[in-house]
Parts: structure tokens; sequence; C-alpha cells
């Protein structure tokens, strides 16, 4: 059965290996790539309306070492009644997993060493929020999986999933297939004989080799060594998806795709002057095979439509996520000298995403963002006035008087609308509607 040796090969070679490092600064999450904080689950999921997460339920299928259960966990940690369970095959993984949550002191998680396609809603009862992050696509049926995260998943609730893109994947599955071809005589658990062979091939691939060429686009058999190269290259059950499939398979368990990672997000979204497309479907299908390079898809499902927070709503409320204090007033001053009259020439702000934890405190992450805009005298101000506290209609009203322009609201959207779309394209400006909301910053 191919759960059964994905259990084995999970229990013998803990993916991802796991590192001392990752909690010598706990009670902080050390994390090392932007994710999907609760500032972006706010606006995408509960249009920006949720202020209030106690009795929260959080279900993560196929928990691993924790990365993710503990940094969503800190976020919401001072709400009240939160309850978690954390799911997985491996025992290796989920003892480490118990051991972790000692260290960040997280004491009211359910561990559970199960299945997903074993839930039912008696199991656990139902949960607002799922995360299932590299686990459907090592199912012998994908479809059966999701069905069962969907049977758990309350009516307003949402799921955050990451299954494999085929196209970015080419390479990888050119190497499992020449890897098959080698080990055709091993037995099928022979892990250290399968390694052997690897080593024996790997150094000798030559520049044109489609992995080689690619493999620095999931360098996992570097970073994680053994481990990583069994995950990616030697597993059991290894499923990837076009955009088109995606699609196509979330819709029939009649789900919707709300929004995409950003890691990926501007590739999806870009344009190219003269194509156009009549869905955003379409568009993805095209920037996907245009990109080549889409090895996962990480993305937002819900059963409902119309979750996301709309600028056309001015009683929302502007916020910035992702950047830097310090990085955001510069951003302001360097606008502010240049000053613009209207239309502008584009400019481009490029930084890192800055992570914040639970202390308060913020570090770069080693991802960049680069956006591009175009600005003047009236955007600049409306966006030096964002605070998180202050509704999009009175930030128009105080530029009007400020300024003394006689500008419509209309006229201010309008102005603005390619701005915040250009920033909130990598989840750096973002709505709410309370400013009483926790801010998970």
């Amino acid at each position: 059965m191919t759960e059964a040796k994905v259990k084995n090969m999970y229990t013998d070679f803990i993916y991802p290996k796991y590192d001392e490092k990752w909690d010598k600064k706990a009670p902080v999450c050390n994390i090392n790539e932007p994710s999907f904080n609760f500032n972006i689950l706010n606006h995408y999921i509960y249009q920006g309306k949720k202020n209030n997460f106690d009795n929260y339920r959080m279900l993560f299928a196929g928990a691993g070492l924790g990365n993710d259960l503990i940094y969503k966990y800190l976020q919401i940690q001072n709400y009240k009644n939160i309850k978690i369970v954390a799911i997985d095959l491996s025992p290796s993984s989920l003892e480490i997993l118990q051991k972790r949550l000692k260290i960040y002191n997280i004491e009211n998680v359910e561990v559970r060493e199960m299945s997903l396609l074993d839930l039912t809603p008696e199991t656990f009862g139902k949960f607002d929020f799922i995360n299932c992050i590299g686990v459907l696509h090592h199912l012998q049926n994908p479809s059966k999986g999701l069905k069962a995260l969907n049977s758990v998943l309350e009516d307003d609730g949402f799921m955050e999933i990451m299954v494999y893109g085929k196209i970015g994947r080419t390479g990888i599955y050119q190497m499992q297939d020449l890897l098959k071809k080698a080990n055709r005589d091993v037995d099928e658990l022979d892990y250290d004989e399968k390694l052997k062979r690897y080593h024996l091939i790997y150094p000798r691939l030559l520049q044109n080799n489609w992995f080689k060429k690619s493999e620095y686009l999931a360098p996992d058999h570097i970073a994680f060594r053994d481990n990583g190269v069994i995950d990616m290259l030697l597993h059991h059950q290894d499923r990837a998806y076009t955009i088109s499939e995606l699609y196509d398979w979330v819709e029939e368990e009649n789900l919707n795709i709300v929004n995409f990672h950003v890691e990926n997000r501007s590739k999806l979204e870009s344009d190219i002057e003269g194509i156009e497309f009549k869905t955003k479907r379409e568009q993805y299908e095209f920037n996907e095979l245009f990109h080549g390079d889409l090895i996962k898809h990480h993305f937002l499902l819900s059963k409902k439509t119309d979750t996301v927070a709309s600028l056309d709503d001015l009683d929302n409320i502007l916020l910035v996520n992702y950047i830097n204090e310090k990085e955001w007033e510069n951003l302001i001053k360097k606008l502010e000298e240049l000053g613009h009259s209207y239309p502008s020439p584009e400019l481009t702000f490029a930084c890192g995403y800055y992570l914040f934890n639970n202390t308060d405190k913020l570090r770069e992450s080693g991802k960049k963002m680069q956006i591009k805009f175009k600005s003047d005298f009236v955007t600049t101000r409306l966006l030096k006035l964002i605070d998180g506290k202050t509704k999009t209609k009175r930030l128009f009203t105080k530029v009007r008087d400020e300024l003394k322009v006689e500008l419509s609201n209309e006229e201010m959207l309008e102005r603005f609308r390619p701005i915040y779309e250009a920033f909130n394209l990598h989840d750096a400006l973002l709505l709410k509607r309370d400013d009483r909301i926790l801010s998970f910053n």
C-alpha cells in the first residue's frame, strides 16, 4: 500500500531534516520566508471583518515538524480557547514536533499519528482553518484527501494548501525517471542502495541535463542532503498539477481558489501588452507556461466566493504589511522629494519581506519584492497617512484638506487604485474593517 510505504519513508528519513538552529531564538519563530500571516488571511478570507479569533479551531494535516503550526499559533496566541490539532503519518516527525511545542510553550495542541484520509467530522469536529502543505500530492488518490479535508471544514472556513507544479518540475521528473531506470533491480525499500546510485549519477550529469539546468528552482538535494534526495527524487508517490488541472481538481470538490501565495502571484498576474484574457484562470494558465518555473502551487481555498476585502468599500482601513516601518518612511520621503505631476514616471520600490514575531521585533527574510508603480503628490500624501487605524474615506478627506485639492472620492480611487494593486500584489498593502483588530505583526 502506497500510504504505508510513505509512512515508512518519512519515519526513517524525516523531511525536512530537523535543525536545532531553527529554535535557537525560541520563543521567537525563526521562519525564513514570507507566509500567509493573519493580516493576509483576514484580508482574503474574511473581507477584512474578522475582529475576534476566540475559540478558533485549526487543523494541521501533515504537520511534520510544525513550522507552520508554530508560526500561526504565535500570531493568535493571545486569543481565548484556541484549539489546534496536528496529525501526521510519521512518528519520528511527531516526536520532534512534541519537543518543539515545549520549547515554544505551546500547550493546547492535540497531536495524533494518523492519516488525513481517516478524518471525519466525528474525529475532532470541524475547523475554521486547515493547513495542508506538501501532503496531498503524495497520496495515491489526492481527490480523496481533499474530500476528507473538506468534510471537516466549517462552511465559513478555509484551507491553506500546497501541491507541486508540473511545469516547473519538468527537470525533477526527468531525474526521477532516470533514477527509476538505474534502480530497476533494487528493492523498493532499499534506500541505502538507491542513494548510493544517486551519488554515482548526480556528479556525472551534464550541464544540458534538464534537472541540472533547473536544480536551482528546488535545491532540496543540496539543502537537505539525502533526506531531500529521497523526498524529491526517490518518493513512492508524486503527483503534480498544471494550473488547469489544479482548478479542475478543487472545483470538483466545490471549492474556490481565493488567492495564490505571494511567491508566485506576481508571475501569475503578469501581463503582456496586446494579450487579453477573459478570466484569471486563463491568465494563470498562460503565465504558468510563459514563465515555466513554478515548482509548486501554494494557495487559499474557500467554500465561499467574494471573501476578499474591497478597496471600493471606503469604510475599510488600509494596512501596511511585511514592510519595515523605517523603509516605509524612507519611501515616503523619496516620493515627497520627487513630487511628480499626474501621471508620474514609473517608480520601483525594492525591499525585503520583513517578518514580525511575538516579541514585536522584526527581521528581513531572504525574499525580496520589487514594486513598480506611479505616484504623485496626492497619492504620496495618501500613502504617508496610512496608519492602520483610519478609514479610507477619512484618508481621502485628510488629503483633500491638507493639499487643498478638489478631487471626488471616485477620482481619488482612480489615482490610488493602481498603486494599491501594485503593493497588494506583494501583500504589502491590505485592508481591514476594524481598527480594534489585534495587530498580528
